[in-house]
């Protein structure tokens, strides 16, 4: 499994998708190995179906293909209706759509795609304020309860 754990610090979380990854073989290999990096990748709408940019899966060691792009744009297996919800998402300023996992399920690699919101430094540091005061209260509450 491959996550995105920046995603969850940097952005605002809005409405979360799953979607297959079209793949090739080798690409299948690398991903089963526990190869790739989905930092700073994001979903584009390219002639009106999406694909994933930037999501880096590095070639299979015994593999003898020369011409291997490891960062080419993989297609996103979503239906008609998802397709739509998350276009109209995106053309909004500031929202994008990004991959927050990777992950292998009934022999299909699945990815969850997260419709998100740029956060600004001064929302990063209050989101945080709020996080340490909420395990400030759980660490309280945990040590009212065992005594």
């Amino acid at each position: 499994m491959i996550e995105n754990r920046k995603a969850f610090h940097n952005y605002e979380l809005i409405k979360s998708y799953t979607a297959g990854i079209k793949l090739v073989g080798e690409e299948v290999k690398s991903l089963r190995m526990g190869k790739g990096n989905i930092a700073g990748s994001y979903v584009s709408d390219v002639g009106g179906e999406l694909y994933l940019v930037g999501f880096n899966i590095p070639r299979y060691p015994k593999s003898s293909n020369p011409n291997y792009n490891s960062k080419r744009l993989k297609k996103l297996l979503l239906n008609q209706k998802e397709v739509r919800e998350i276009k109209s998402q995106i053309i909004n300023k500031g929202r994008t759509a990004v991959p927050t996992r990777i992950y292998l399920k009934k022999d299909v690699f699945k990815a969850d795609i997260v419709v998100v919101k740029g956060l600004g430094k001064p929302e990063k540091k209050e989101h945080l304020k709020e996080e340490q005061i909420k395990r400030d209260i759980d660490r309280e509450l945990k040590d009212f309860r065992s005594s």
